[in-house]
């Protein structure tokens, strides 16, 4: 359950270079945000056979919101797939 505010949404994604991945966030009102897949722009670097991906968005939180974390594996064979993810309260904006 995410509080009304201000909020840093900051992930990091280790996955195998031929993984497909995708991860997302699902509201409980049927909202999905992509955060990580095909048709999300990412900052990669590749790291021991790897893909680093690491993520930084402003999240506005206008109500009480149930968010679920939801990772896909879409590719065949087995990968090991390490996610890190955090929501950072921000202070308003001083005018």
């Amino acid at each position: 359950m995410l509080d009304p505010g201000s909020f840093e949404l900051t992930m990091r994604l280790s996955v195998p270079r031929d993984a497909n991945v995708e991860v997302w966030l699902r509201s409980g009102m049927s909202f999905t945000i992509g955060l990580f897949g095909r048709r999300v722009p990412r900052d990669c670097r590749g790291q021991n056979g790897r893909d680093v991906c690491t993520l930084a968005i402003p999240f506005p939180q206008e109500n009480s919101e149930e968010w679920t974390l939801v990772v896909g594996k879409w590719s065949s064979g087995r990968a090991v797939v390490r996610l890190t993810f955090a929501f950072t309260r921000v202070p308003p904006p001083q005018n």
